[in-house]
C-alpha cells in the first residue's frame, strides 16, 4: 500500500476555472472593502472580529467562533469570505 497522496488535479471543466477565478475576484473585492472601512471598525469595535462576503459585513463580534457561526448560518464557508480580526488601537504588529 503506497503513502502517497494524490497530487490535486485542476478543475476539469472550464466553468470550474471561471468560477474559481469570479471567487478570487470577489474575495479580493471584498479584501478591498475591508481596508477601507478598516478605520472605522478600529474605532467601533476595536479587538473584535468581522465577516466580509460579497460586499456585506456579515457578523462583527468579539468571538472569532461567533463570526464564523453566523457566516455558517446563512450557508457562507468561512473559506469564501474575509474573516478579520480588528487590532485594538496602539497595538503594532512588525512582521
Amino acid at each position: 500500500m503506497s503513502t502517497r497522496k494524490a497530487k490535486a488535479r485542476p478543475p476539469d471543466e472550464p466553468d470550474d476555472v471561471e468560477q474559481a477565478r469570479e471567487d478570487l475576484l470577489q474575495f479580493e473585492r471584498d479584501f478591498h472593502y475591508f481596508a477601507t472601512i478598516y478605520e472605522e471598525l478600529k474605532t467601533d469595535h476595536p479587538d473584535g472580529w468581522v465577516s466580509i462576503y460579497r460586499g456585506e459585513v456579515i457578523a462583527i463580534d468579539s468571538s472569532i467562533d461567533r463570526v464564523i457561526d453566523a457566516l455558517e448560518r446563512r450557508g457562507i464557508s468561512p473559506a469564501h469570505a474575509v474573516v478579520q480580526h480588528i487590532l485594538p488601537p496602539g497595538l503594532i504588529i512588525a512582521v
